[in-house]
């Protein structure tokens, strides 16, 4: 059984009191679907869909929080965080903005330095801000907050260890009931109801493919029918509160050519030689120079930008593994490494895709094992590796 929670309580209340110090701010205000819950560890939905109706979690450098949102989220955004001071609009009656301000001046932060999600924020929100807070200098603080968020709390890495086991789980049991003669759609269908049975609120994306389709590095399930000589990729995101799920595996029909074996266990490969190489004081573009290295000597064709990125509360976080990104992996990071191999003259893509946490002493796997080294087909459980394959 899977528990999903975003409280942490006094732990996250601890950690952001160095918030000052790390992001040079007076006062942090987290707006985006990423900051907010990361900073007052609730979980608003409407961030992403609903652009009229934004949160504020506001905390400041002694690690004092405050949270301005829509006065109709109060309840269930108490009911998760360490935050007890909350301060509502009225939709259509109250401006945001305007009550935001209001609290940053009641509160003394009428001349502090006020950092801000700008990758987020819209160009009228932070005009409007700048004409209500004339003495306060508002900076760009996402980059300081993404930073902080690549290292996870252990409550925080339980969690997504939790989302990353379910979504496995749920992707097993979709191709284990599936046969050749069932559609994509079909097939993708049982992989992400098992997600939603697991716990996921929702569906952040679906990649699911057969046959030449693969090639699509994001293709939709289609009516298309599976065939036995077909091979299937699949790559799901559900999301979990304010977590995220991901995971992708490569299937056979049931009679896979050999060449496709050959290249599926290669990549199997790749991906354990990959993982073996993360480890604290590495860099990011030197995992990726280990999956290089690891194609290299299985003579794979491979042109993918990268090999693998932070994750947690956004799909795509830095550090990436990817040439260029000198960050040094710490313990507490936790990184999805996906291995990608195209053969375009047999028109397949093949993928895998796996959770592990950066540890002190390597990596440690967070989905139920890395996928099989011989190719698994459709009505199988594809039974994880849980070790050397």
């Amino acid at each position: 059984m899977h528990i999903f929670t975003d409280y942490v309580g006094r732990t996250k209340r601890r950690s952001l009191a160095h918030l000052g110090a790390a992001t040079g701010c007076d006062i942090v205000i987290g707006c985006s679907p990423e900051h907010f819950p990361w900073l007052c560890n609730g979980s608003m939905p409407s961030l992403t869909y609903i652009r009229s109706r934004p949160a504020f979690a506001c905390v400041d450098a002694s690690g004092d929080g405050f949270v301005v949102l829509f006065d109709g989220s109060e309840s269930l955004i108490r009911s998760q965080s360490w935050i007890d001071d909350f301060v509502g609009y009225r939709e259509f009656g109250d401006d945001p903005l305007d009550v935001l301000a209001a609290e940053l001046c009641r509160r003394g932060f009428a001349r502090a330095r006020i950092g801000l999600d700008f990758d987020f924020l819209p160009q009228r929100s932070f005009a409007l801000l700048q004409r209500l807070l004339p003495g306060a200098a508002l900076v760009d603080s996402h980059a300081a907050l993404t930073r902080l968020r690549a290292l996870k709390e252990p409550m925080e890495i339980a969690t997504i260890e939790s989302a990353a086991k379910a979504t496995h789980e749920a992707v097993l049991d979709g191709f284990a009931a599936s046969r050749p003669g069932d559609t994509e759609r079909e097939i993708a269908n049982r992989i992400l109801s098992g997600c939603l049975a697991r716990g996921a609120r929702t569906i952040l994306f679906s990649t699911f493919a057969s046959g030449d389709r693969t090639m699509h590095t994001h293709n939709f399930a289609a009516s298309r029918v599976v065939a036995a000589e077909d091979m299937l990729r699949c790559d799901v995101g559900p999301r979990y509160l304010s977590w995220l799920g991901d995971l992708a595996r490569t299937y056979s029909g049931g009679r896979p050519s050999q060449s496709q074996r050959d290249l599926y266990h290669a990549m199997i490969e790749i991906e354990h030689e990959t993982i073996a190489a993360i480890r604290p004081g590495v860099t990011a573009e030197s995992v990726y120079a280990a999956c290089r290295r690891a194609s290299d000597r299985l003579r794979v064709a491979f042109t993918y930008p990268h090999v693998g990125h932070s994750f947690g509360l956004e799909l795509h976080e830095p550090p990436m593994m990817r040439p260029g990104d000198r960050t040094e992996l710490r313990a507490g990071m936790v990184i999805n490494i996906e291995p990608i191999l195209v053969d375009a003259r047999a028109g397949l893509l093949m993928h895998t895709e796996d959770l592990v946490e950066v540890t002190e002493t390597g990596a440690r796997v967070l989905t139920l094992g890395l996928a099989p080294a011989e190719l698994p087909s459709l009505g199988e459980a594809g039974r994880p590796c849980s070790g050397s394959c």
